[in-house]
C-alpha cells in the first residue's frame, strides 16, 4: 500500500510517501491506528480528525473505509477557497 502526505503532514513526518506491507489493514481506521502506533509524529498529526482529510485511489474518502493492499491512501489537511 502506498501513503502519500501532504502540507503540513509531510513536513511533521520528514517524508511525503511511504510504502507498506501489511495484509491486516483492511480498513482505514486499521491504517491510521498502525500509523499512530508508531510513533508521537503519527499521533500528532491524526489527533484532530477534522484537520485530516482522505483520499483512496485518488476519491476523497469520509469516515472508515475498506482497504486493499495495492491501494494508494493519501492524507492531506482541508483546503479552503477563496
Amino acid at each position: 500500500m502506498k501513503i502519500l502526505y501532504f502540507a503540513w503532514f509531510a513536513e511533521k513526518l520528514g517524508k511525503r510517501e511511504e510504502d507498506i506491507v501489511a495484509s491486516d489493514l483492511d480498513s482505514l481506521d486499521k491504517l491510521v491506528a498502525a500509523l499512530c502506533a508508531r510513533d508521537e509524529s503519527y499521533r500528532e498529526i491524526f489527533a484532530q480528525k477534522s484537520l485530516v482529510k482522505c483520499a483512496v485511489n485518488k476519491r476523497v474518502v469520509e469516515g472508515n473505509t475498506s482497504l486493499a493492499p495495492d491501494d494508494e491512501v493519501a492524507f492531506f489537511p482541508p483546503i479552503t477557497g477563496g
